[in-house]
């Protein structure tokens, strides 16, 4: 991996324009991690508008596939439909993946004993087509190659799917799980699950014991002080103890939390580059104050935060360029988003008790809104939609 210098959103902004060259894109960013989100990829490869929608449909497809290749080059997921969406694709959607599936039906797949021959490329580009089938929920059509036995077929793709995930993940192509603290290996982006190993490598349960041991093993490094890792992504069950741990880790970048018991992200506080954040499964949390000193944030998802009563700290992060709240049953009120001048997407999933959503108005580079029709919002929904290029009903 690169060192971290010259990996902001900045330095991706400066390396120029791509739009319908993905494959280009792609040769010069590999192994190259970004502070931006899998649609700011895609948007930078995204075919030109000039373009026939046979071209602009082609020059989508491939932009979401080569996104999907880069993507596994950095430790990343593959780009799902909702990146797509984010990336402009929009009416195109539904085109964009039957020529994904075109180009599914002439690829050729390989079979399990080639794949350890073949080159990262061909590895990628299987793996892509694949998830962006599952991703708009068509076949991949392998089977006349394999059997024609529905349960043969099921078996053998299963083993299929699963040597190719190994060998792209042998190859550093995948991100990769981490569970104990020894599996550690200095990566900068991780995908951590600390209560999810059950059972040992020969599927006898381990005992509570150790399974609380691994999470207090995991606290106390992270309480040592700041490490290399600079996105964090916890995506199973987080203890409130594991979050409160993260203080030490003033380096990071990027932090994801799946879910958890967690009530306090005062550790937040202490981490003055953080660009992108999501709170999920935030039920326990009742304060939103810590996010005041976030000033470097562009991305903040809170998801699942019933209890949350104030969400005025916010307001002071003018650099906040995207804001997804779901989950959530309602919102006192919206005011706090006059404040979010950077502001570009919103999607606001819950009601807004006060029912005014004139701040709204305000927020002049808004490019993309979703939010609740209230039968007695003000201004009216439709109104909205008149002054508000880009809203969709939630």
């Amino acid at each position: 991996m690169e060192q971290s210098e010259g990996r902001t959103r900045e330095a991706f902004a400066a390396l120029g324009s791509f739009h319908g060259d993905a494959e280009r894109l792609y040769d010069t960013t590999r192994r190259r991690d970004f502070d931006i989100q899998l649609w700011d990829w895609i948007a930078a490869a995204s075919p030109r508008p000039e373009l026939s929608p046979i071209d602009q449909i082609e020059g989508w497809a491939w932009a979401w596939l080569y996104c999907s290749r880069w993507a596994g080059t950095v430790g990343r997921q593959p780009a799902s439909v909702h990146h797509a969406e984010r990336a402009g694709i929009g009416p195109l959607l539904q085109a964009t993946g039957d020529r994904i599936v075109e180009i599914a039906e002439s690829w050729r797949w390989p079979a399990i004993d080639e794949l350890e021959t073949l080159d990262d490329g061909q590895l990628e580009t299987s793996y892509a087509l694949l998830e962006a089938a599952n991703h708009i929920a068509r076949p991949v059509p392998r089977r006349s190659a394999m059997t024609d036995d529905e349960d043969e077929f099921a078996v053998r793709e299963q083993a299929w799917r699963l040597a190719l995930r190994l060998e792209l993940k042998m190859r550093g192509q995948l991100p990769r799980v981490y569970t104990e603290v020894s599996e550690y290996d200095g990566s900068e982006r991780i995908l951590l699950e600390p209560t999810q190993l059950f059972a040992d490598v020969f599927g006898r349960p381990l005992p509570r014991s150790r399974l609380k041991r691994i999470v207090d093993e995991w606290c106390e490094f992270f309480e040592a002080g700041p490490t290399p890792i600079r996105y964090l992504d916890i995506s199973s069950r987080a203890p409130k103890r594991l979050i409160t741990a993260l203080r030490g880790q003033a380096q990071l970048r990027g932090l994801a939390i799946k879910w958890g018991d967690y009530d306090d992200v005062s550790a937040i506080a202490g981490m003055p580059d953080l660009w992108s954040l999501r709170l999920g499964g935030a039920s326990g949390l009742t304060e939103l104050a810590p996010l005041r000193s976030a000033t470097s944030l562009r991305v903040l998802e809170l998801e699942a935060s019933r209890r949350l009563t104030d969400y005025s700290p916010l307001g002071a992060l003018s650099t906040l360029e995207e804001f997804r709240v779901t989950g959530s049953t309602a919102i006192p009120t919206i005011a706090f988003v006059r404040g979010l001048t950077g502001l570009r997407h919103l999607l606001i999933g819950a009601r807004v008790l006060d029912e005014d959503y004139s701040p709204l108005l305000e927020l002049a580079g808004l490019e993309k809104l979703r939010v609740h029709k209230q039968r007695t919002m003000h201004p009216s929904y439709e109104e909205l939609e008149e002054r508000i290029a880009g809203m969709r009903s939630h």
